[in-house]
């Protein structure tokens, strides 16, 4: 198992989620085409077909993970996540883009962006490629966002479902694996 992300084996074939309409936070510009970046907004009124995923959870701790409704239309600069230790992203739509997860070159600072609280970013030249992964269409990721890590080079939107959550990788990454063998 990498010690950044670790795909699931689960299969989702009746999972409905839309995106809601309230935005949540987002990392990126206003541009003469609409926003860049990457957007978090809420889900929609329901979301259904999560069960085989939820079932590898322990219910007591099912409150503790965030649907939240993730966008990125852009490659996003290396950082570390604000306020959440690991993601669990359903990959609705995966766009052809890359998720790296990257070491900061000797010597190079860390810089903050605005609206970004305990996280920090690199630019793409001031870091080194560690590992990596591309996602399709209906993958599920596991990934340890208190890690740095970037996304680059898709085409169009990615769109997933992100179950964010302030408990530890390699517990999540434990609840997925006991029903696994």
């Amino acid at each position: 198992m990498s010690q950044y992300y670790k795909k699931i084996k689960v299969d989702l074939p009746d999972l409905v989620v839309t995106e809601g309409e309230r935005e949540i936070t987002r990392y990126g510009k206003d541009t003469e085409d609409g926003f860049k970046g990457i957007r978090y907004n809420d889900c929609g009124p329901t979301i259904t077909g999560l069960a085989p995923l939820l079932d590898k959870i322990p219910a007591e701790h099912h409150s503790k993970f965030v649907p939240l409704y993730m966008t990125i239309n852009r490659d996003v600069i290396p950082h570390i996540d604000s306020g959440v230790n690991t993601v669990i992203n359903i990959y609705l739509k995966a766009g052809g883009y890359m998720t790296d997860f990257n070491a900061p070159k000797e010597g190079r600072k860390p810089f903050k962006i605005e609206n970004q609280t305990n996280g920090e970013c690199y630019h793409f030249d001031d870091v080194d490629l560690i590992s990596r992964f591309a996602a399709a269409d209906g993958d599920v990721y596991i990934m340890d966002v208190t890690k740095l890590h970037s996304v680059h080079s898709g085409t169009g939107d990615r769109e997933a479902l992100a179950l964010s959550t302030l408990l530890p990788f390699d517990q999540v990454c434990e609840f997925m694996e006991k029903d696994d063998g």
